[in-house]
């Protein structure tokens, strides 16, 4: 590989890789949501193993979106997230990490 399609493919994921992570929240949170709503329905059926069993898979969906949401974040901190921000519109309004439930 040349080092021109070398540098053009590396500029290319660096403009890609806030869509990437914008993407990524969104499918972060509408997972988290599903989740939450499956544990509170097992909580009112009194279902506590199942429960605890989600409480599980609850914590390591809410650790890996709190990763997300910091990269994302960092990126609109960044001279090149604030361009692509304001050239592609993406909201400049920062997500807030996963506290808890």
């Amino acid at each position: 590989m040349s080092s021109t399609a070398m540098l053009m493919s590396i500029v290319i994921l660096i403009i890609l890789y806030p869509f990437f992570l914008y993407f990524k929240l969104n499918s972060f949170k509408h997972k988290l949501s599903v989740l939450l709503k499956e544990l509170d329905t097992n909580v009112e059926k009194h279902k506590h193993n199942a429960s605890e069993e989600l409480a599980e898979k609850i914590h390591h969906k809410r650790r890996a979106y709190n990763t997300v949401v910091r990269a994302y974040n960092h990126t609109l901190d960044s001279k090149l997230g604030k361009f692509l921000a304001k050239k592609y519109n993406f909201s400049t309004q920062k997500s807030f990490e996963f506290q808890g439930r």
